[in-house]
């Protein structure tokens, strides 16, 4: 092979062809090739990679934020020498804004850096990556499997309260900046997978948008002049996924003890507490733990109840909280609490055994505004302050925090709350901006996490997080969905969880999970009025929906929702109490199933919950399913997702197939249309699963001892 010649126009990088053309009138023209499959292609018409004087301009409300172009100077860039120095191929040129090189080089197993240098604020590479077909990723979507036709913003925010459902979602951006869009996500990954199973990967933390609005083109476009691309391609989306969590990191297993039943969310102090254990337990409720998220003490808000974030026990409101854990703990049952990394002003709480937030400014560790004071974050009605997570003297000041105020109340875990806030103009220890870490930050945080939850609970603790970016999976044990309206709409509503569930799995955050029953009520208006599309409140009907599909993914944890007094809940009349048992029995029957997942899950990097494609990818009418999923390998699960439906239109890959339920026999390959009344959800597992007859006689056994609810009415 030539080296250091520019006559060449074909080049070998491990297993991959670079044929690169000078002659055409935009500059150049290269593509990327691994035999006969065409990984990357720049346009012919334009030039592939636009360099820009000027960055985005980034504004931060509420944990929402909004970037502005700042106009400059922009231009297309010049190949003005091609050459390969041992295995690797650099592209080197001019452009107005200066000199450019991109280098080409094997990384890792079988995977290709393209690594860009400039000196620009920001650079847009243009490229086509797979023509035709759905492009799956971009980290937490709630809305959109198929990513083509639209941008995506890959900076963790608050994704919104309505996202699209109108007219809330124009009220709400129009009064408070919070209805947010369907693009929008706690947890956005630059990770793209084509349907030829190639996957393309900004690598790093900086703020971009992943760009499809172009039919024929993928745009990266990226607030900073130095950035990498990282492609890998596979024969199928398991080998494919297999090789990128082996990049980004892999999640564990969950520690046995979750998987004996419900986790059940609940506020309201020690009475509470046991009224709810005694009604659920007389149903007959599998249980595997209380989270408490109130264990910090309430406080009234614009948006219904919140907690008081000074992470120690308010002993007033859980008053018999020892006695309590204790008699929990005999019956195996554990208990979770809840934690975020601000800190709020607890002056009008009343007695406090520490008061964090003036340890932490008398101490420096608090994110700063550029005047060096504190920054306040509003949250609803309130502000709070971040603490510097960039700062190692904070993070070891918070490890103590949260092992000797949190973990040694006897805490199993928390739910590790927020993250996606640090406002991109603040000021921050070390070297890098508050921009540059923002993406950085929620990484920071379930690093964090993991350390303290390895060193105080070893296996057996765990904490959920909502946001994260790309090497989240590396450190986190469990995330969840953030905060999904109590709705059907598709925006926001129990749809939304499926499609985060599945759009996340797919860039390595392996094990996700909803609210049962979403969270956010949006009846706010004065004298009980009701207004359709912008009062929401959860029903029955959706409550129980929630139940079924949740039975059927990693943990089966319920939340009161943030207006809990408003909210159908699972104790609000025996029915429904007996419902929420039966399929607590169930989701504890999967228990070796899920177990047995999970380990193939860390062994390979897959996603325990996955789209119905992921294991028949020759089966491109599967491609278009984003209301379905499989749970691990063998077993198929088609929630109800509208409102007053007793059936729904499934399709199996080819393959044959038991109702998980009814026992009935379903062909692969083919359409059906399925009864799906409530108690019978539609689900089907493969005939090739070695505990398929044990998961159908448990279900039917249950069937026989559990079912004493009627039909929802109303």
């Amino acid at each position: 092979m030539p080296k250091n010649t520019i006559e060449a126009t074909e080049f070998s990088v491990g297993p991959y062809t670079v044929f690169v053309d000078r002659s055409q009138n935009v500059g150049s023209y290269f593509e990327i090739r691994e035999g006969n499959k065409l990984l990357f292609q720049t346009s012919k018409k334009t030039s592939w990679l636009t360099l820009y004087e000027q960055g985005y301009a980034i504004s931060e409300s509420r944990g929402f934020f909004k970037t502005r172009v700042i106009k400059g100077r922009e231009t297309g860039v010049q190949l003005l020498e091609v050459k390969q120095v041992d295995d690797d191929v650099h592209l080197l040129g001019a452009s107005a804004l200066g000199e450019w090189s991109l280098c080409l080089k094997i990384v890792g197993d079988r995977c290709l850096r393209l690594q860009i240098k400039t000196s620009a604020a920001r650079a847009v590479l243009r490229g086509q990556i797979c023509a035709g077909g759905p492009i799956f990723g971009g980290g937490t979507q709630f809305t959109h499997l198929d990513l083509r036709g639209r941008r995506f913003p890959m900076i963790s925010q608050e994704p919104g309260i309505g996202r699209g459902v109108q007219p809330l979602t124009w009220l709400l951006n129009t009064g408070f900046g919070a209805g947010g869009s369907s693009v929008q996500s706690n947890s956005p990954v630059p990770f793209v997978i084509s349907s030829d199973w190639s996957g393309y990967l900004v690598d790093g933390p900086e703020i971009c948008f992943l760009d499809l609005t172009d039919p024929d083109e993928m745009l990266w476009d990226v607030n900073s002049g130095e950035f990498s691309l990282r492609i890998w391609t596979a024969a199928s989306p398991s080998e494919l996924s297999t090789q990128y969590t082996a990049y980004v990191g892999r999640m564990p297993p969950l520690p046995d003890w979750i998987h004996r039943g419900a986790i059940i969310g609940m506020q309201g102090g020690s009475e509470r507490l046991n009224v709810l254990h005694e009604r659920l337990s007389d149903a007959g409720s599998a249980i595997a733990g209380y989270w408490l998220q109130d264990w910090v003490g309430q406080r009234k808000t614009s948006i219904g109840w919140q907690l008081w974030w000074n992470w120690e026990l308010d002993r007033t409101h859980y008053p018999t909280w020892e006695d309590d854990r204790k008699s929990l703990e005999t019956q195996g049952i554990k208990l979770l609490t809840y934690v975020n990394p601000f800190l709020a002003d607890v002056s009008t709480k009343g007695a406090c055994e520490r008061d964090l937030l003036t340890e932490a400014r008398n101490l420096g560790f608090l994110v700063r505004t550029k005047k060096d004071t504190p920054y306040a974050v509003a949250n609803t009605s309130f502000s709070a302050y971040m603490l510097d997570l960039a700062n190692p003297e904070c993070r070891d000041w918070f490890k103590s925090v949260l092992t000797e105020r949190v973990l040694s109340v006897g805490a199993s875990g928390f739910m590790a709350d927020f993250a996606e806030a640090l406002p991109c103009d603040a000021l921050i220890a070390g070297e890098l901006s508050a921009e540059s870490y923002h993406n950085e930050y929620p990484v920071a945080w379930s690093a964090l996490v993991g350390e303290v939850l390895n060193e105080v609970l070893g296996d057996e603790g765990v904490a959920f997080h909502r946001s994260g970016f790309t090497k989240s999976p590396r450190y986190a044990r469990l995330f969840w969905l953030g905060d999904q309206l109590v709705s059907w709409a598709p925006e926001d509503g129990i749809k939304s969880a499926v499609v985060g569930l599945l759009s996340s799995g797919l860039c390595g955050f392996s094990l996700n999970h909803s609210d049962i029953g979403g969270y956010t009520s949006t009846d706010l208006l004065p004298f009980g009025l009701k207004v359709n599309g912008v009062s929401f409140i959860r029903t029955e009907e959706l409550l129980m929906r929630w139940i079924e599909l949740n039975a059927f993914t990693a943990i089966f944890r319920t939340h009161e929702g943030n207006q809990p007094s408003k909210n159908i809940q699972i104790d609000h009349h025996e029915r429904i109490t007996s419902f929420f048992a039966y399929f607590s029995q169930i989701y504890s029957a999967l228990f070796d199933y899920r177990q047995a997942e999970m380990s193939f899950m860390h062994e390979n990097g897959v996603p325990l919950v996955c789209p119905i494609w992921f294991y028949a990818p020759d089966d491109r009418k599967a491609l278009r399913i984003d209301d379905a999923f499989s749970l691990g390998r063998y077993i198929y699960v088609y929630p109800v997702l509208l409102p007053n439906r007793s059936r729904r239109s499934v399709y199996l890959p080819k393959g044959h197939y038991r109702h998980a339920f009814t026992n009935g026999v379903f062909a692969g390959g083919t359409e059906h249309q399925v009864t799906a009344p409530l108690g019978t959800p539609a689900v089907f597992i493969r005939d090739d699963c070695p505990q398929q007859a044990a998961i159908i006689e448990c279900f039917q056994q249950l069937q026989h001892e559990m079912l004493t609810w009627s039909s929802v009415s109303g």
